[in-house]
């Protein structure tokens, strides 16, 4: 998957605010920068942009305008303006949890760890009930390889809201980057049980079966999750995965070449299909691979040590 580990594999969770109408002839465009209507995130920016400059708006409201201007400007991909925009909302309204909550989001998509928990930090102080913000904040710290801090987040969010199926999810991950195999399998069971459709859950399952060398019972986790999701690269790495662990070289190589046309920088299918071909005989091949992979990930060889392949 493309992370820097196979096991970070989940996502921070996004929230929303709406404005409320206010001010006669600046309520349709109010509603727009809202998201009103589903227009495009070019017309909510003008929308939002135009309310703004009116002047007619302060304290809440405006923190709403710039909060819903930075959502669509994260939705085009202009994380430097969504950021501004987050920092403008939480100046106009310093308990807007949410704002922390999404900028943290954005700076955990640019890797600035620190600064993300400082603003799920601040997002937590203000809302103590929200499960959502405190699992993101489990994101980051597994982000930072700080397992530990990411499982006791993890448990608070599945306190405050116990079919939190993500959260039983990434907290299995947790347990396996520390290397606890059978109580990351048990969070996944449960993932998986108030989310049967969950496929990431399938899928990290099989790759944990695979690492404790359980070839049979990964298998039918990976071919749920494919089946869950046909397009789902990360499923078939681990399938491979599964396959080059049992010496089923043809089957591994060619789980490898699906999960790369799907996604074709996945280091981790890249150094896969490297060692496969190179426990065929097909040094060049294996080498092209290997070199690629490491391009990608320079220590991409050390993870695959510590999954017992070499």
């Amino acid at each position: 998957m493309p992370a820097a580990s196979r096991l970070i594999g989940a996502a921070v969770v996004a929230f929303a605010v709406a404005s409320a109408a206010a001010h006669g002839q600046t309520t349709g465009r109010i509603d727009i920068c809202g998201g009103v209507g589903t227009p495009t995130p070019v017309a909510r920016i003008a929308a939002c942009s135009a309310a703004i400059e009116s002047g007619a708006e302060s304290g809440r409201e405006l923190a709403r305008l710039f909060y819903n201007r930075a959502s669509a400007h994260r939705a085009r991909g202009e994380i430097e303006r969504a950021i501004t925009d987050f920092d403008r909302a939480v100046q106009a309204d310093p308990g807007l949890a949410v704002a922390f909550n999404d900028r943290g989001n954005l700076y955990v998509a640019k890797r600035q760890y620190d600064r993300a928990i400082e603003d799920y930090d601040q997002a937590v102080r203000l809302d103590l009930t929200s499960a959502g913000f405190v699992y993101n904040r489990g994101i980051a710290h597994v982000s930072k390889g700080q397992f530990d801090l990411a499982i006791a987040d993890y448990d608070a969010a599945i306190r405050l809201n116990p079919r939190y199926a993500a959260a039983y999810n990434s907290r299995g991950i947790a347990y396996m980057r520390k290397l606890q195999y059978e109580r990351g399998r048990a969070d996944f069971a449960e993932a998986t049980r108030l989310d049967p459709n969950n496929a990431v859950a399938y899928d990290f399952r099989c790759w944990n079966w695979a690492i404790v060398g359980e070839i049979g019972q990964a298998l039918v986790d990976c071919n749920e999750s494919i089946r869950l999701r046909p397009n789902y690269p990360s499923a078939f790495e681990s399938r491979a995965f599964t396959y080059l662990k049992a010496g089923a070289l043809d089957k591994a190589i060619a789980d490898y070449d699906s999960a790369l046309k799907l996604a074709p920088r996945q280091a981790m299918s890249l150094f896969g299909r490297g060692i496969a071909k190179r426990n065929k005989g097909d040094a060049s091949g294996a080498a092209a691979d290997i070199a690629a992979a490491r391009a990608i990930r320079p220590d991409i060889g050390e993870e695959f040590a510590l999954y017992g392949v070499r």
